[in-house]
């Protein structure tokens, strides 16, 4: 298990000849913040030692620590231009900044690479050449002055390179192989990630959204930038409640996506800089402002990003004690009343011991700062993701806010079709953070419950039609220490559970005839779901209702309102063809925030 801590700090941009530093400085103490990114302005690199030794002391005195500097204009792009005295200029700046940063304390110095003119396009390997090549022995520099990192912050156009995930593989790994032939004499070099960053083409086509750029520069990330943006990454703003009415970023599928790859990231202290623009600069109407924007999106930050707190994500190897079959759950989920929000990520979805299973899954509250799709889990069904990268597909949809994973075993008799099998859910385990819902469909599910317990799964279904003893199956999926589901077909009546309620942890109603995806809607298919509804609440039973089959952006809104909790989502939805992931996403929450307004009204 390897530790990562993500820290919360602010980027001083806002207060560019607006306020003093100490007055940031006194905001981000009162805040309970202790890290700080300075971000460059016209006269740093101009400015005596002095200065910057007395703005540290500024911040000492108050408990920060100015933890990173960072350009803030673009002002070291020099090395991509061919006039002369452009790269001479941008050399001396940069290694300015390297000593102001040593001046400073800070653990790394970083800025964006720089821009190649839209009319000289072709300039671009030449620019990235001499980039690379002054980086290089920038390294030498920064390693004499004591500065540990350099950064480098990949783009959103392709002018400003890197900005696809394969620039931004290329030149970490061409910087990462420099100073492994150095080791004692050069700064290592990593990414300070931006995650409102993503490339939309020049139709406006998004081709890689920001989830993708983020787990591209994940190997190499040692800090980030946090703030908001729209769909096609043009505008950015900060997280206060009506700018995340109108931004795309959710911190959470983010903080999962960190933790889950804790293993691969190399620090084990991750600050994310809030970095905004703040109000309009220059005004007596918007200037006093500022302190308000701040403190509104650093009341979000502190709640979804774990300042100063410890989680870890899961090691390649046998499963841990939390996971083993039988154990008792560590994870708030099984508390209800809100534990959803404090369950660190990362944590295994384990179940809770047989005599605890009456408990909800989550709080069927609203959730934190309105979110209500909380309500609502999404089960991403892997038959529909690409089989022949499947590991590439998890890390994705972990990055787009899965709630947990959804495996079809089917046997070739009980449905016609061959889908996966034990050997890839064992494979897939230690893989990934992310519940594991196994759906058999299958004539003998007895044979699979004790495998696929000691692999670890946490929740597993089987088919009411496919048990010759129902009851035993369920109590042995539940002895086992794993939630306890069962199917029905389409056709099969809500009685054929009457018996076996009290076995239950959660109910699967199949809204297609069961084998292959992409199958068509039962006409009876939403009536069963309130239909189910009401029968539970009849028997006293408040268990989630899972649905599985075409899960669609027309359909979602009416299965929500009628009482589906976990949405099985496949072809058509989150795996729809012709539209990026992150937008079919988008257009799954909003149907369901449409099904829970429907069924608030």
């Amino acid at each position: 298990m390897i530790p990562l801590c993500l820290k919360l700090g602010v980027k001083t941009d806002p207060t560019q000849y607006r306020y003093s530093y100490p007055w940031l400085f006194r905001l981000l103490a009162e805040e309970g913040l202790s890290a700080v990114q300075l971000g460059t302005f016209f006269e740093i690199y101009q400015l005596p030692d002095e200065y910057f030794l007395q703005l540290r002391c500024q911040a000492e005195d108050l408990g920060l620590r100015i933890t990173s500097v960072f350009t803030a204009h673009r002002e070291l792009g020099g090395f991509f231009r061919e006039e002369p005295g452009c790269e001479a200029v941008a050399r001396r700046s940069f290694e300015r900044l390297i000593e102001v940063g040593a001046l400073l304390g800070a653990r790394s110095v970083g800025s964006n690479p720089g821009a190649v003119y839209r009319d000289r396009m072709d300039a671009k390997p030449r620019g990235v050449e001499r980039y690379l090549r002054h980086l290089r022995e920038l390294m030498e520099l920064a390693h004499e002055r004591g500065v540990p990192w350099l950064t480098i912050e990949p783009m959103s156009c392709l002018a400003e390179p890197p900005t696809l995930p394969e620039e931004i593989c290329q030149m970490a790994d061409a910087l990462a192989a420099y100073h492994d032939r150095h080791p004692d004499t050069t700064a290592r070099v990593g990414f300070c990630a931006d995650i409102a960053h993503g490339y939309a083409d020049s139709a406006g086509t998004v081709r890689h959204d920001h989830l993708e750029l983020l787990a591209a520069a994940v190997p190499h990330l040692v800090e980030l930038h946090l703030k908001n943006t729209d769909a096609r990454y043009n505008s950015t703003f900060g997280f206060g409640p009506a700018e995340r009415a109108l931004g795309i970023i959710q911190i959470e599928p983010i903080r999962r996506l960190l933790l889950a790859q804790a293993q691969s990231i190399p620090v084990s202290e991750l600050v994310g800089y809030l970095e905004i623009g703040g109000p309009k600069l220059g005004r007596d109407y918007s200037d006093p402002d500022l302190a308000e924007q701040l403190r509104a999106s650093l009341r979000y930050l502190k709640e979804v990003w774990p300042t100063d707190s410890l989680a870890a994500a899961p090691a390649p190897a046998e499963p841990s004690a939390a996971s083993a079959p039988g154990a008792r759950s560590s994870c708030p989920l099984d508390a209800g009343s809100g534990a959803r929000a404090s369950c660190p990520p990362g944590t295994l979805w384990v179940a809770a011991e047989t005599a605890a299973l009456s408990v909800p899954f989550w709080d069927k509250s609203s959730g934190r700062d309105g979110e209500v799709g909380r309500q609502v889990r999404v089960a991403p069904s892997l038959m529909c993701a690409d089989l022949g990268h499947l590991e590439d597909s998890v890390r994705q949809l972990e990055s787009a806010g899965a709630d947990l994973l959804h495996l079809d075993m089917a046997d070739g008799h009980f449905v016609p079709n061959l889908l996966l099998g034990l050997d890839v859910v064992r494979w897939l385990r230690p893989r990934t953070a992310l519940p594991l819902d196994v759906h058999l469909m299958v004539e003998n599910p007895d044979v699979y419950v004790d495998p696929l317990a000691e692999i670890g799964v946490e929740l597993v279904t089987v088919h009411a039609e496919a048990c010759r003893h129902l009851d035993r199956t369920l109590a042995r999926i539940r002895e086992k220490g794993m939630r306890a589901g069962a199917a029905l077909n389409p056709a099969t009546p809500l009685e054929a559970l009457q018996y076996v309620l009290p076995r239950l942890d959660f109910v699967l109603l199949m809204m297609v005839n069961p084998g292959f995806a992409g199958g068509k809607l039962v006409p009876s298919g939403i009536r069963k779901i309130a239909d189910c509804r009401q029968w539970l609440a009849r028997h006293d039973l408040d268990i989630p209702i899972m649905v599985d089959g075409n899960v669609s952006f027309e359909h979602t809104a009416q299965m929500v309102a009628a009482g589906a909790s976990i949405l099985v989502a496949g072809t058509s939805s989150w795996f729809h063809a012709g539209a990026p992931l992150s937008e079919n996403v988008a257009k799954t929450a909003e149907a369901v925030a449409a099904g829970l307004k429907m069924k608030s009204d």
